[in-house]
């Protein structure tokens, strides 16, 4: 999970020698990006709020853990409901909370045997 602005570059590295023209890597990789190769990310000023802080990071880091960045209660991210949020539940949790369609999904606190959900990567 890269957060730092222009980090999307790094997306090459699934390609041997980092060039996207050549063939897929053979070591397995996952990567998340905050941004594409070619824009800033947010959070490049010392003027942010912390409690109103809305990037990348803190939303895949909330989906994963349950809580926001100041540690209050996060929506689940459990979306297929088996007790574990996986990095693309993470992931699409992140894209759902700074979509302006956000709603759309409802979020679940509870797994479907009403039990609280646990977190596990």
């Amino acid at each position: 999970m890269m957060a730092q602005c222009f980090s999307g570059a790094f997306a090459n590295l699934i390609y041997e020698g980092g060039d996207p023209e050549g063939p897929v890597a053979l070591q397995t990789r996952c990567g998340f990006f905050a941004t594409v190769e070619t824009r800033p990310s947010v959070g490049c000023t010392p003027l942010v709020n912390e409690a109103d802080y809305e990037d990348y990071s803190s939303s895949f880091f909330a989906g994963l853990s349950g809580r926001d960045r100041v540690g209050n209660p996060a929506p689940s991210a459990d979306y297929d409901q088996d007790g574990q949020v996986t990095y693309a539940e993470a992931h699409a949790f992140t894209k759902w909370m700074r979509s302006p369609l956000t709603g759309r999904f409802p979020p679940r606190r509870h797994g479907s045997s009403g039990k609280p959900l646990t977190r596990r990567c």
